[in-house]
């Protein structure tokens, strides 16, 4: 599902309940793309519905989401990825405006 994402990059194929992708906008740079996955993790986090961390791999920052609940459907799933998706699209139309305009990465003040 998150290989059929036009904005979404896999950072590997899974091989545990752990998976790594980030957000992608083509107009943006790597560091752009790392404050945008912060933010868009700190945005989702701070919902307090999908838990999300990150992890920095060759200079870039992956969502990582753990997948062990059993009972867990492709729905939701999808639900996830959407949710990554339209949060995403907000976030970095404020990046392109104005990096001011998101939400301090994780650690920032």
């Amino acid at each position: 599902m998150i290989k059929a994402s036009h904005h979404l990059e896999l950072l590997t194929l899974p091989e545990s309940p752990i998976i790594c992708f980030r957000y992608i906008d083509h107009r943006l740079n790597n560091d752009e793309l790392n404050v945008l996955n912060q933010a868009i993790r700190a945005y989702i986090f701070n919902q307090g519905e999908i838990l999300f961390n990150y992890v920095l791999h060759r200079e870039k920052i992956y969502l990582r989401c753990v997948l062990s609940d059993p009972s867990m459907t492709d729905r939701e799933l999808r639900l996830i990825i959407e949710v990554v998706n339209k949060v995403g699209y907000k976030q970095s139309s404020g990046l392109r405006n104005s990096v001011l305009d998101l939400p301090h990465p994780i650690g920032g003040s």
